[in-house]
């Protein structure tokens, strides 16, 4: 429920090592809600899931179950080049693992969303 969590997060102090990896859950599971949540308190998106192998961020995991909803979220809280074009270990960005699982529409309208911020550059 997207209210408890706003109200949990609102109530407690939560870091960010307890908070990134819900950040990933709900990204990768399309909870949309909860990934505004989330990014609202602060969690930063392009960090890095140190319990998911790999090295990705919710957005590489948002990408690789095809929750194009919540990796439009977190393309929207990106704020730079960097961020946008993070890769995973195996040197992947979120348009290469999209791609990787024949989802490259998805990978289309997403790149399409960042060329008027021009953060496409690192892509």
């Amino acid at each position: 429920d997207a209210a408890l969590v706003g109200r949990l997060l609102r109530t407690c102090w939560i870091t960010e090592a307890v908070a990134l990896p819900a950040l990933a859950e709900a990204a990768a599971r399309g909870f949309t809600e909860v990934v505004a949540i989330l990014l609202a308190a602060g969690v930063k998106p392009a960090s890095v899931v140190p319990e998911r192998p790999g090295g990705k961020n919710s957005l590489h995991l948002a990408c690789e179950a095809g929750q194009e909803a919540t990796a439009m979220q977190l393309l929207e809280a990106m704020s730079t080049p960097a961020e946008v074009g993070a890769k995973s270990t195996d040197g992947s960005t979120f348009v290469d693992l999209l791609r990787a699982q024949d989802m490259g529409g998805i990978a289309r309208r997403l790149t399409a969303s960042l060329a008027g911020r021009q953060l496409d550059a690192a892509l």
